[in-house]
């Protein structure tokens, strides 16, 4: 009965103020001591902890540590053992002058602060610091063939914003003005990031497909924050989502032909075509305005006349959107072309897939007119080539047979030009008697129509005709 009636198993009242109306807490206790006590050793702690801060956190620490040092707030308030608000405090009532945010994000950028997640190419997640990136400030300010490559990429592959700074209107957390290039490959990424003098990193990323289907692909970029860059492109003639409305811009003569070069590098195509085996240049673009220009200034350089066609299709989006797009066929004026971009130009400052294609062609094509004899292994290599390219497997019979006729159109160099075109005739009438042969069957099987036989092959003395 007497343990019903007490204040606590061990207490019969509080130990500090002596009664029982409150309920007890701990160690003998009741709610409102208790919580009294806790209080009291919290002022303790924060005297302890603010009053030290407070001696410290003198004029002459602040301007030491912040002005001198260029320390953070964040970096003074660990030394002292205090928050970030306490020593922003003094700062202001010391009447020092706060860091701007530029100024602050500059310092960041020196000390190696700013470390996030990157995806790389692999699929793996990295850590990567951002470190603060150089360039040449000036590059877009005056002309220069480099500089008229670059804006080329940036017209095609381009992306100018503003940000908040020069257009308030605009709801994002970008301040700056910037500019950034993607590309699927990172090769041309590389060539202007070096003629331009920056040392930023490429970023990746991969491969995307959003809830409703849309897929991106992946995609390697960098960017670039600088206000006269993005006023010298403003100024070159390009504008925040262009590529529905560029114009072509007003270029000194002598670097229209690097422009355009760096234009093609973007949006346009050196391609051989499988059915013809002839070179084709084509290019591509979603302003009608700039594509004419372009057309029109590669006429004053000789090539011929292009109409300009129209391609409708939705975007990934589902929207409804065209694009414009013109080619050339003919020999001469792909010759033309390749010398026309290429001449008299570094490495540097083009992109080395399209330049080996236009390369390998006319080096052959030249060997051709010129009656140029080669070994029965190179026209062989050929043959293969050509096959390869249109997805045909030839037999190890055909092959033997090949082998035999080519070494026999090598003793006859005297009654017949031995040249490259020879692989090609050869592999032509090939897959026309391929067609032949297999008319007749019944029944074909996709294999068959993508195998080449030794019946398939023409006998010598046909193939050079």
């Amino acid at each position: 009965m007497e343990q019903n009636t007490r204040w606590s198993l061990k207490y019969s009242c509080c130990v500090k103020c002596g009664g029982k109306e409150a309920k007890h807490i701990a160690r003998g206790l009741c709610v409102y001591c208790y919580n009294a006590e806790a209080n009291e050793k919290n002022r303790i702690r924060q005297r302890n902890k603010y009053g030290l801060a407070t001696e410290k956190l003198n004029y002459e620490y602040l301007h030491e540590e912040y002005v001198i040092k260029e320390k953070s707030l964040e970096d003074i308030a660990k030394d002292i053992n205090c928050s970030r608000q306490f020593v922003y405090k003094k700062l202001k009532a010391f009447n020092i002058p706060l860091r701007t945010k530029q100024k602050a994000r500059e310092l960041a950028y020196n000390k190696n602060k700013f470390i996030f997640k990157r995806v790389d190419e692999t699929g793996n997640e990295k850590l990567v610091v951002y470190d603060k990136i150089h360039f040449n400030e000036k590059f877009f300010s005056s002309w220069s063939k480099e500089m008229a490559y670059v804006l080329g990429v940036i017209y095609t592959d381009g992306n100018i914003y503003p940000g908040s700074k020069l257009d308030p209107s605009r709801k994002t957390t970008v301040t700056m003005p910037r500019l950034t290039i993607s590309q699927k490959e990172p090769e041309l990424l590389n060539k202007v990031l070096k003629l331009m003098n920056c040392d930023a990193k490429l970023n990746y990323r991969k491969k995307l497909v959003s809830g409703e289907g849309i897929v991106s692909g992946a995609l390697y970029w960098f960017s670039i924050t600088n206000e006269k860059i993005y006023n010298d492109l403003i100024k070159l003639g390009l504008s925040p989502n262009k590529s529905m409305t560029m114009g072509f811009p007003n270029i000194p003569p002598e670097y229209i032909r690097h422009f355009i070069r760096g234009c093609w590098d973007g949006d346009g195509s050196i391609y051989i075509e499988k059915r013809s085996g002839s070179i084709r240049a084509s290019y591509i673009s979603g302003s009608l305005r700039f594509l004419e220009s372009m057309v029109l200034e590669l006429e004053k350089t000789g090539l011929s006349a292009k109409i300009i066609y129209k391609k409708e299709y939705e975007n990934k989006s589902g929207k409804k959107s065209c694009s414009y797009f013109f080619r050339y066929v003919k020999k001469e004026d792909c010759r033309k072309l390749f010398h026309y971009f290429y001449e008299d130009v570094a490495p540097d400052e083009y992109l080395e897939r399209k330049h080996e294609v236009f390369e390998n062609y006319f080096t052959t094509l030249k060997k051709t007119e010129v009656g140029h004899s080669i070994k029965p292994k190179e026209l062989f290599e050929m043959f293969e080539k050509g096959c390869e390219e249109r997805n045909y497997k030839i037999t190890e019979a055909a092959r033997k047979k090949l082998q035999v006729i080519f070494q026999i159109l090598d003793m006859n160099k005297d009654k017949t030009s031995l040249n490259p075109s020879i692989a090609m005739k050869i592999f032509k009438k090939a897959i026309a008697r391929q067609a032949d042969r297999i008319r007749g069957i019944g029944t074909v099987k996709d294999e068959m129509l993508c195998t080449i036989i030794e019946d398939d092959i023409p006998p010598a003395h046909l193939c050079n005709r």
